[in-house]
C-alpha cells in the first residue's frame, strides 16, 4: 500500500473536496453532519493499545469488515483493564488479523484512534449495545475515514497489500476509473471494479 498516497487522499477530502463541504452545505439550516449532542462512543488508542472514551466528534478512523464464526476479543462490562495503557497487549492474540491490521494501518498514517464495533460497544450491556447499533450511521459517518475490508471472508483475513505477500495475483490488476479516477483494481467482476463488491461476503453484511 502507498499509505503516502492515502495520507494525501485524506488531506484532499479535508482541506479541498468541494463534495464533502457541499453536503455539509446542503444541509437544512441548524442542522450538520456532526449533530449538536454528539454520540459518546469509546475507541480503540492504537499508540496506547488501550480503550478511551470519546465521542463522534474526536478523530478516528472506522473499521467496517466480516465477523464470520471467528471468536475475538470483545469488550464488556467487567474488562476495566482494557481501559488501562497496554490493556490490550495481554490479549492480542483474541484480536482477530483484521482488526490488528487496521490497528497497525491507522499508526502507519499517523492516526491513532479506531472505532472497530467488537470492542468499541460493551457487547453485554444491551440498553447501551442498542442505542449505539441505531445509530451506527452517525458513527460511520463522524469516522475521519472508513477501512473497508471488501475481501475478507471472516475477521482473521489481511488486509491486502499492509505486508509483504498478502497481495497476490498483481498480473490480474488493471487500471480503471472509479469515482473518475484512474486506479489500480483487480476486480472480481470485470465489467465494473465496484460491481465486484456486490460478489463479496462482505457485502451481506450490515452497515456495508
Amino acid at each position: 500500500i502507498d499509505l503516502a498516497l492515502v495520507k494525501r487522499w485524506i488531506a484532499t477530502c479535508e482541506r479541498g473536496h468541494g463534495t464533502c463541504r457541499r453536503i455539509e452545505a446542503e444541509m437544512p439550516t441548524g442542522v450538520h453532519l456532526s449533530s449538536a449532542q454528539p454520540l459518546e462512543i469509546l475507541l480503540v488508542d492504537v499508540q496506547n493499545l488501550c480503550l478511551v472514551k470519546a465521542t463522534t466528534r474526536s478523530r478516528y478512523l472506522a473499521l467496517s469488515y466480516v465477523w464470520g464464526n471467528v471468536q475475538q476479543l470483545m469488550a464488556t462490562k467487567s474488562a476495566t483493564d482494557l481501559f488501562q495503557p497496554q490493556g490490550l497487549i495481554p490479549r492480542l492474540k483474541e484480536i482477530p488479523r483484521t482488526i490488528l491490521d487496521a490497528f497497525q494501518f491507522a499508526g502507519k498514517i499517523s492516526e491513532r484512534y479506531v472505532w472497530v464495533d467488537s470492542l468499541c460497544i460493551i457487547q453485554d450491556d444491551e440498553e447501551l449495545k442498542h442505542h449505539q447499533i441505531s445509530r451506527m450511521g452517525e458513527i460511520y459517518s463522524g469516522a475521519t475515514a472508513t477501512i473497508i475490508a471488501a475481501t475478507g471472508e471472516d475477521a482473521d483475513s489481511r488486509l491486502p497489500g499492509l505486508q509483504r505477500g498478502t497481495r497476490t495475483g498483481m498480473s490480474s490488476y488493471r487500471f480503471h476509473e472509479v469515482f473518475s479516477q484512474p486506479m489500480l483494481c483487480r476486480p472480481l467482476n470485470p465489467g465494473h471494479p465496484l460491481r465486484s463488491l456486490a460478489e463479496t461476503k462482505y457485502s451481506t453484511r450490515g452497515w456495508t
